[in-house]
């Protein structure tokens, strides 16, 4: 069986894991956030390397994850496009 789940990026990584550990899925996050799911599915698979603050904030909240992990996964990898 061929898996159809693109590869995560570090930020779409540590979204996975939560949900997974909450037993939710994409698609109530994404209502949580107000987004549209496919624009949570393009964060989670590093096609948005960086989100904004904003949504970074709503993912905090949404997944009791710390502000500073989402930034520590984002800037460790070399994901914010900032050299």
């Amino acid at each position: 069986m061929v898996s159809t789940k693109k590869k995560a990026g570090p930020i779409g990584q540590l979204i996975r894991s939560r949900l997974k550990e909450m037993g939710k899925s994409q698609y109530w996050l994404a209502k949580q956030l107000s987004m549209d799911p496919p624009h949570l599915t393009s964060i989670i698979q590093g096609k948005i390397k960086c989100p904004d603050m904003k949504t970074l904030l709503k993912l905090s909240a949404a997944l009791a994850i710390p502000l500073e992990t989402f930034a520590n996964a984002a800037y460790s990898k070399g994901e914010s496009g900032i050299e």
